[in-house]
């Protein structure tokens, strides 16, 4: 950057100089803000993280068998045989 800047007349290279210093300093000024930030991010995640392992670990054990319920196979038949009305009415599913 300085031999860039030392291309450019004298009168040109101190106005030029303090363009680049003050876009360093903003640089470092967002570097520090966006660390700082994603700190906190991180720092809300586990927090959040915490908080979802807590909740499942007391909600309640639900039992998902189903045993008065057809094999899905089955059930998927008397469906597809109903949608498309091929069953006799007296046959028909209870859907």
């Amino acid at each position: 950057m300085q031999g860039l800047i030392q291309s450019f007349p004298a009168a040109q290279q101190a106005q030029l100089a303090q363009l680049a210093d003050g876009f360093s300093n903003f640089i470092e000024t967002l570097k520090e803000a966006l660390a700082g930030s994603i700190g906190h991010v991180f720092s809300l995640g586990i927090i959040v993280m915490l908080a979802a392992l807590v909740t499942t670990l007391f909600l309640p054990v639900i039992d998902l068998h189903r045993a008065h319920k057809r094999p899905v196979v089955e059930e998927l038949g008397v469906e597809l045989e109903a949608e498309m009305g091929l069953a006799e009415p007296e046959d028909e599913p209870q859907l």
